[in-house]
């Protein structure tokens, strides 16, 4: 997934995610983990964790206080202008 932009709405491994976002699978899973976690992750399994583009792209926007347009171009993004 290095260098390459996710589907918004696809759920992403860790390692696919880890990838997009150009981090350590471990710091990615560490940042997912903490008890206000910076990154948002899913979790349908003891052993299995998921990620969203597109809830990653919010929180990230929300915690900057920027646009989520701004958020997602930085990562190569182009957001469809809704009808």
């Amino acid at each position: 997934m290095n260098g390459t932009t996710p589907n918004l709405d696809s759920m992403l491994t860790l390692e696919q995610c880890a990838g997009w976002l150009q981090m350590k699978p471990r710091d990615l899973q560490e940042k997912s983990r903490e008890p206000r976690p910076k990154i948002p992750a899913f979790r349908p399994g003891p052993k299995v964790v998921r990620f969203h583009p597109r809830t990653i792209l919010a929180k990230m926007a929300r915690d900057a206080g920027i646009p989520m347009d701004l958020i997602a171009a930085s990562y190569g993004i182009r957001q469809e202008a809704k009808p």
